[in-house]
């Protein structure tokens, strides 16, 4: 609830301020993959960075709520086993199949709140490409039942009934915690306020085990799904 009070504290700063009205977007988008799929609601306010006004950074907020249909595998989150290294060196370090242990769920549901980062460039005044990425937030803590593996094959299990973990955080790759979405859009104005909108989504989703499950090459709760994900939407400008 403390989630949905700040948001609506935000669109009344929002209403009560006419200049910083008009640079505020307001979106719905439906993401899909095979047996994955996710809905998110945002807004945000971006403001020109550059000398002709087409570039801009803005920020906002983001709900993000994942279904996942069907057995839905998540894999050991933590760098230090996923890389077995942590900071800016993951992204340089393959992962290391044989450090990671798994949980699997039945149809796998989250919801997240998270604030968020964009970056876009406009060409010839109807057409936006850009990039948006969550930061920071917090998850509804929905649960799930499932069972923890050594493998993939599952034919050692353990039943689990992890919850989703709490607390989202952008840090590099999967140094990240929680969970967390982002696009590479484009998107095209068809009038002053309205506009159609294609992305490319990546998502990280986390759950969390009551009790570390894992023991090699070091305890473990947190384990990830990541999904990647085609994006259709629509943008809505209320205010010039």
């Amino acid at each position: 609830m403390r989630h949905f009070i700040f948001l609506l504290l935000i669109i009344s700063f929002i209403n009560s301020n006419a200049q910083y009205k008009q640079a505020n977007y307001f979106e719905a988008n439906v993401a899909f993959a095979k047996n994955r799929y996710d809905f998110n609601l945002n807004w945000h306010h971006l403001h020109p960075i550059s000398k002709n006004k087409k570039l801009k950074f803005g920020y906002g907020l983001r709900f993000t709520s994942f279904f996942g249909d069907g057995l839905q595998t998540y894999s050991s989150a933590p760098a230090i086993i996923a890389k077995n290294t942590s900071g800016p060196a993951v992204l340089f370090t393959k992962t290391i199949e044989n450090n990671l242990d798994y949980v699997r769920l039945n149809n796998s549901t989250m919801a997240f709140l998270n604030t968020y980062i964009i970056l876009q460039y406009t060409f010839f005044d109807k057409l936006d490409i850009g990039f948006n990425i969550d930061v920071i937030g917090f998850g509804f803590g929905l649960k799930n039942k499932g069972v923890y593996g050594n493998d993939q094959v599952f034919i050692i299990s353990t039943p689990v009934n992890p919850s989703q973990s709490n607390f989202n955080l952008l840090l590099i790759d999967v140094n990240d915690r929680g969970s967390l979405n982002s696009e590479l859009f484009v998107r095209y104005w068809f009038s002053k306020k309205w506009a159609a909108k294609l992305a490319v989504s990546h998502l990280f989703t986390e759950i969390k085990t009551a009790i570390p499950v894992q023991r090699f090459p070091e305890e473990n709760d947190r384990f990830r799904l990541v999904s990647n994900l085609v994006s259709v939407g629509v943008t809505f400008k209320p205010w010039e």
